[in-house]
């Protein structure tokens, strides 16, 4: 009896802490201090059989002066919803929160303390310690 070994392509991560700093799916480092949104994943090419969606944060700084900034919000826009987990526990659907856990064929969305995990069908997998971390990760079939 043969044994075949298949090799199987680990999901990409892209990861974002403290004040706040990103590291993204290919490994690069960079800071944003602003007091704005980040587009964090977008798909660029709408012609191949990927789903279309899109991950934004939202950064904000303590107080208007201050030097740096923090994770807000991270926002997964997909299929004419966004879907929103909030730093400090909230978690929003089109701007009407809900309560844990959220299931749908789509998109499922559950509290496993400290984290709020949203995970999607196409591979997407959404990590949020509720405050300033979140991990990333994505299906590789949207390298590129």
């Amino acid at each position: 009896m043969a044994i075949e070994f298949v090799c199987v392509s680990a999901p990409g991560t892209c990861i974002v802490w403290g004040d706040p700093h990103y590291v993204t799916f290919d490994d690069v480092s960079y800071d944003f201090q602003g007091d704005c949104e980040y587009t964090l994943i977008e798909v660029c090419n709408k012609s191949m059989d990927a789903v279309d969606f899109r991950v934004v944060s939202n950064n904000a700084r303590d107080a208007p002066d201050d030097d740096v900034s923090y994770l807000r919000e991270i926002s997964l826009i997909y299929n004419e919803a966004t879907y929103e987990l909030i730093s400090g526990g909230e978690v929003r659907i089109d701007d009407v929160s809900i309560t844990l856990p959220y299931v749908t064929d789509e998109v499922i969305i559950f509290l496993n303390y400290p984290n709020i995990i949203l995970t999607a069908h196409f591979g997407l997998v959404i990590v949020f310690n509720q405050f300033t971390d979140v991990s990333i990760e994505l299906n590789t079939d949207y390298c590129g």
